[in-house]
């Protein structure tokens, strides 16, 4: 294999990119915000410290292990006095850095010494994965499944590749991902795939018997004796009201789930990783990997929801696959022509995805052309570092950076001129600048082309979604959350409020940036849509339910309650014409002209009164506050 500059220069490189995408992803958490569902499960934790329990104070979906494991983040908080949302960041950071050092000890002798710039590109990936990609996301369930589980993944492909002893940290590597397992039950799937995959790998049914192994069925056999010792209203309650409920109101078309983005991105990465098995030198990783990635989808399938955040842990493995096929390709000291044949046939499907998925890129050289050009900088300097064209590391910044700016002059030049075709014919100009300046290199012109391109198809897209989602988090800061937290500290600072509507996103976490508390103890009404699906629309069938049905009953007395006991000082509405969601379709449901067909809620709500129509973002609030004197409700 062709050495790279960090076998020449040491791993001073290497260690100066880790920092500086841990200084980005804090730039980048610090200009978002604390996601709404991490926010919510932050105050079921506090209530947890406080004596709360799962039905009086909080009806979290979740099981109790995530409250444990954000429980760190709050001593964080209350100690050193700062802000919660920053606690939290610097506690996520602080595991995902012990997790990266974990596998760093088991790569460092999975990757031979010729492959050292493979290793490292790999490295660099992950750390990507752990801290950039994520975004406003990073701390969810899924996302830490991801950050908690690769020590133990990384672990038993080093264990299978080189016949080996296990880690030095197995005790270590077991309990991560025994806490990562037991987040959500469909994250088990995960080590019965891996282990009954290592026993076929050995032929040895008593292989799987290892020290990671053990410590993992240790941490789950003593949380589930917590669990039915601690928490039997979890297991007995709210578990039954779920499996009843919670999938039906919140549940998918399969279309939905199948077709968008996302997951077609990660189909594609089956089709790499066959092609790149054939000739691959880390067949294991890639099996290991492959493996991860079907059981992440099962996860994300059984989950029947496209929330951003379940197909996170399947994204972040097909990354990392895309990134060891491509790497491993483009640090070959000699490439056959079948080896660009091979990979030919999976880039024909992967054009055509680029072709429906990423039509608006055009708009990034226009609206941000430092995402644009980073983005072939970093390709470019990858490509040449890769194949130490360059050996001087200087040196090889100073011919990137001069791509990049004849680069940019040119596309300056092209959109001032109002050609229509401009981000085109930039994008062509920078490859064949690239192809042409580095022509000399021993592998030849088309072989610089077909790296470029290569690169190109497979990381775009990652990185356009990424972007895409960032501005989408910029956007409801901007729009949503900034807008709610004035309209809080004008009209009732510091006090308690409740939200009716399906969003999670308008309570939390809204009470954490206005110093309040969030009154109810659900996230949201997610329950909703699935009353109206059950009964097709029907609004008498719904007013009879809603008066009659024990499950209507059943979190109405607990919103009852939260009025009565609690009570909040604003109450918002949701008076959206979409703000229900049914099969993947918006539908409109009137929260108040239907929950006042419950007694007890009717006789609540005589002590609140209009105060104001708020809209935030696409979504319409009617706004009420509690009075001290009570008369009939007109």
């Amino acid at each position: 294999m062709a050495s790279s500059f960090f076998s020449h220069l040491s791993k001073i490189y290497f260690i100066t990119f880790i920092i500086f995408f841990i200084l980005l992803a804090w730039f980048i958490q610090n200009s978002l915000f604390l996601n709404w569902d991490i926010a919510y499960i932050l105050q079921a934790t506090e209530k947890l410290l406080q004596g709360g329990t799962y039905l009086d104070d909080y009806f979290n979906p979740n099981p109790p292990m995530i409250m444990f494991f954000y429980l760190p983040s709050l001593m964080i908080h209350k100690f050193l006095h700062i802000h919660i949302a920053k606690a939290f960041f610097a506690y996520i950071f602080l595991i995902s850095a012990f997790s990266f050092w974990l596998c760093i000890s088991i790569t460092r002798s999975m990757f031979s010494k010729d492959d050292s710039f493979l290793h490292y590109f790999f490295l660099i990936a992950l750390a990507i994965v752990f801290l950039i990609f994520p975004l406003f996301q990073i701390g969810q369930r899924d996302q830490l499944l991801v950050v908690l589980s690769m020590p133990y993944l990384l672990s038993a492909a080093y264990q299978l590749q080189k016949d080996s002893k296990q880690s030095p940290h197995a005790v270590l590597i077991g309990l991560l991902a025994g806490v990562g397992f037991s987040l959500k039950p469909q994250f088990l799937f995960t080590p019965i795939l891996i282990e009954l995959f290592y026993i076929i790998y050995k032929k040895n049914w008593l292989s799987w018997l290892r020290t990671e192994t053990l410590t993992i069925l240790t941490v789950l056999c003593i949380y589930l004796g917590v669990l039915f010792i601690f928490y039997r209203e979890f297991v007995f309650t709210i578990i039954p009201y779920l499996l009843n409920h919670y999938y039906e109101s919140i549940g998918y078309p399969w279309r939905h789930l199948f077709l968008n983005s996302e997951t077609l991105f990660c189909f594609l990465s089956f089709l790499f990783c066959g092609i790149a098995f054939i000739h691959s030198s880390y067949k294991t990783l890639l099996s290991i990997l492959s493996i991860t990635l079907i059981s992440f989808l099962f996860s994300y399938f059984t989950q029947r929801s496209t929330f951003a955040y379940h197909i996170i842990p399947a994204y972040s493995i097909a990354i990392l696959i895309f990134s060891l096929v491509f790497c491993e390709f483009i640090t070959k000291s000699k490439i056959k022509n079948v080896d660009y044949l091979l990979l030919i046939l999976p880039s024909i499907p992967l054009s055509i995805f680029l072709f429906h998925f990423m039509r608006g890129a055009w708009v990034t050289i226009l609206f941000s052309p430092i995402l644009f050009f980073s983005f072939f900088a970093i390709l470019f300097f990858i490509l040449l570092t890769a194949n130490a064209v360059k050996k001087n590391f200087f040196i090889t910044i100073f011919l990137v950076s001069c791509i990049i700016l004849i680069a940019a002059l040119f596309s300056h030049v092209t959109i001032k001129n109002g050609e229509p075709h401009a981000f085109l014919f930039t994008l062509l100009f920078l490859i064949l600048l690239f192809t042409l300046f580095v022509a000399k290199n021993h592998k030849g012109l088309f072989n610089n082309l077909f790296c470029v391109l290569l690169g190109m198809m497979i990381f775009a897209f990652p990185v356009y979604n990424r972007y895409l989602i960032y501005l989408q988090g910029v956007s409801y800061k901007e729009t949503i959350l900034n807008k709610l937290i004035t309209f809080k500290d004008s009209n009732a600072p510091q006090q308690s409020i409740y939200v009716f509507s399906r969003l999670g996103n308008i309570g939390s976490p809204l009470f954490y940036y206005t110093h309040s508390t969030l009154a109810q103890r659900f996230d949201c009404l997610w329950m909703v849509s699935g009353f109206v699906k059950q009964l097709k629309f029907d609004d008498n069938s719904l007013r009879n339910y809603i008066r009659s049905n024990k499950d209507s009953h059943f979190f109405l007395n607990m919103i009852t309650d939260d009025l009565k006991n609690k009570k909040p000082e604003l109450v918002f509405v949701d008076i959206t014409k979409s703000n229900i969601l049914i099969d993947g379709q918006f539908s409109h449901f009137d929260y108040l002209n239907h929950f006042l067909e419950n007694a007890e809620f009717r006789k609540e709500w005589l002590r609140y009164r209009y105060k104001a129509t708020l809209e935030v973002g696409r979504t319409k609030f009617e706004v009420f506050t509690r009075a001290e004197i009570t008369n009939n409700y007109e």
